[in-house]
């Protein structure tokens, strides 16, 4: 309960956190954990918010804001959009430091919608089903089928649309300090956003899966927990001019979780390395142990 439907706080010494009442009694009276209060908003103009935006969901875990930003974040209409989430109530007072707040989504159920919401959008935009690519997806997990997994999250990339991989990855490169002109730290961030779009997709199919989990060595891009197995998953991008093979790419990706321990702590985890081709914006190449 608490994971899914606490977690809202306005209170700056973060001393108070409140439950959501509409969740909680649709909980008490459906007697199902479900994505309730998304329903009582605006959901198709949030995710064409996100999508005009070119915004994804990870961009807005644990980010920094001020003080005066946390007390005062401006009219809804002309803040930015961590002030606009954050006054509608989708994101909220996560923890502080002795200059700064951090803000983060306040619980399971509205990071689990908002991912939701984004990839439907994706999707839809190209014909495809949420639903089916969902179904698709937990029956590979759960039956540690990788062509299925992969196939899925395939259909996601396919869906996104290249100028907002080239668009996101130069704003984000010029609010670094960087050039835009900068090629290699753009592709950095292409790395980073594919990343971004398949953590979305697991989140909105209720997915539990970690982000870069620390082990003794490094840290691993993605672990899963679905259906009783856990997953340890490294990507790699492919880039044509670097001469890169996909093939290889991927064997790089299991060495590298072989090499830093990253499965350690799980012991009966499947490990997949993936490599994804920037060209074709899809995982061409998988190794797995």
């Amino acid at each position: 309960m608490r994971n899914y439907y606490n977690g809202f706080c306005f209170d700056p010494e973060l001393k108070v956190r409140l439950y959501n009442p509409y969740s909680t009694l649709a909980f008490f009276f459906e007697k199902v954990f479900a994505d309730f209060w998304i329903e009582t908003g605006q959901p198709k103009f949030i995710a064409d918010y996100m999508k005009n935006r070119h915004l994804t969901v990870e961009q807005f875990r644990n980010l920094s804001i001020s003080e005066n930003f946390a007390r005062s974040p401006g009219d809804v209409d002309t803040t930015p959009p961590e002030g606009f989430f954050y006054q509608s109530g989708y994101l909220t007072l996560h923890d502080r430091n002795e200059s700064s707040f951090f803000l983060d989504y306040p619980n399971n159920e509205v990071l689990q919608s908002m991912s939701a919401l984004v990839v439907d959008s994706i999707l839809s935009d190209n014909d495809e089903s949420f639903n089916l690519c969902r179904s698709k997806l937990l029956d590979g997990l759960r039956e540690s089928n990788h062509k299925k997994v992969v196939a899925a999250f395939n259909r996601l990339l396919a869906s996104v649309p290249y100028e907002d991989y080239a668009k996101t990855a130069k704003e984000m490169v010029s609010q670094s300090d960087y050039g835009i002109e900068d090629a290699e730290k753009e592709k950095k961030s292409r790395e980073w956003i594919y990343r971004t779009k398949i953590l979305c997709f697991l989140h909105g199919c209720g997915v539990k899966v970690f982000a870069e989990m620390h082990g003794n060595l490094g840290r691993s891009d993605m672990v899963i927990f679905h259906g009783g197995k856990t997953w340890v998953i490294e990507f790699k991008v492919a880039y044509k001019d670097r001469g890169h093979d996909p093939v290889k790419r991927a064997e790089e990706a299991l060495l590298q979780i072989e090499e830093n321990n990253y499965a350690a702590p799980y012991p009966d985890a499947i490990c997949a390395g993936m490599a994804i081709d920037d060209e074709k914006r899809m995982i061409t190449a998988f190794k797995t142990y």
